[in-house]
């Protein structure tokens, strides 16, 4: 049976487009290793150059996922799932992580102002956020770089978890 699951797995991932799909604890190490894993995959699947930019984006998004991820007990690591593909020649990034309330508002807003950006708006802002780095504006920051990389507005979707009322999921997904 679980042989089965996985052929169907396999075979539902390869006609998607999926080249890495990961779910589990996202600490520093975990991190580290996919992105030298995504890198590896993504020079062989991209000459042009777009890898760079997905590599880029995940290291960006997976700061984001340790950064506003629910601090609950230091014994509890944070998680996430990330997965990257390639859909009709564009490639695409979606990340899954826990964010605590208090930064899902800001976290909408910042992504919804980014969105309405023209290229050189985003480039002026984030020059910007350079100059006035602080802690507050991280997030900002954050979904300016990605926003300047990708081809399409950044999508996401916030979904209260049921069981910890206090916490909502968030999966980001950029194409490039």
């Amino acid at each position: 049976m679980e042989i089965n699951l996985f052929n169907d797995f396999h075979l539902e991932a390869e006609q998607s487009g999926i080249l890495f799909y990961y779910s589990g604890d996202f600490t520093q190490n975990v991190i580290g290793t996919i992105a030298e894993i995504l890198k590896q995959r993504l020079d062989k699947q991209d000459p042009k150059g777009v890898g760079k930019r997905i590599f880029s984006t995940f290291i960006e998004l997976a700061q984001h996922a340790l950064n506003f991820t629910p601090k609950i007990d230091k014994s509890i690591k944070p998680v996430g799932a990330v997965m990257v593909g390639k859909k009709s020649e564009k490639f695409f990034i979606l990340l899954g992580s826990l964010v605590d309330n208090q930064h899902v508002e800001k976290m909408a807003k910042v992504i919804l102002q980014v969105n309405s950006m023209t290229l050189e708006e985003l480039k002026v802002a984030y020059h910007e956020q350079l100059i006035t780095i602080e802690k507050d504006n991280e997030e900002e920051l954050s979904f300016l770089k990605i926003a300047r990389t990708s081809c399409f507005p950044i999508e996401y979707k916030v979904k209260q978890i049921r069981d910890m009322h206090q916490f909502s999921e968030l999966y980001l997904k950029v194409i490039f």
